[in-house]
């Protein structure tokens, strides 16, 4: 797969989603970071609506199939980027999935939750 080249610790977020343990700003239980909003918009490289803009016909470009039902759609520049976004995500309780955009070459995510971006 192509995002295999980026890896935490050596193992792929996108393939092995359940075998990094993140908490906060590493792999292990040591560090503990509380990332805020605007942490979180400075990791996101663009933010737009998912739900209802016919992102199902372009299903092909994604790595797997993403959640359509999810409102939101979000790139990031890389693998840490990927892991401290999300980890905010889980911090405030909301639920998102873990993809790749095989177009851009990016790792992106899906959510409910609006950034700032989205609502501008």
């Amino acid at each position: 797969m192509r995002h295999a080249a980026f890896s935490i610790a050596g193992v792929c977020p996108l393939c092995h989603p359940s075998r990094i343990q993140v908490n906060g700003f590493g792999v292990t239980e040591r560090y503990k970071m509380n990332l805020t909003f605007i942490d979180f918009e400075m990791l996101t490289e663009n933010q737009m609506q998912f739900k209802g803009i016919d992102w199902e016909a372009q299903v092909d470009r994604f790595d797997q199939a993403p959640n359509f039902e999810h409102e939101y759609i979000y790139w990031v520049e890389n693998s840490a980027a990927l892991v401290l976004a999300t980890k905010y995500l889980q911090q405030q309780g909301h639920e998102y999935q873990i993809n790749y955009d095989l177009r851009f070459d990016q790792p992106i995510f899906t959510t409910n939750f609006a950034g700032s971006w989205v609502n501008a």
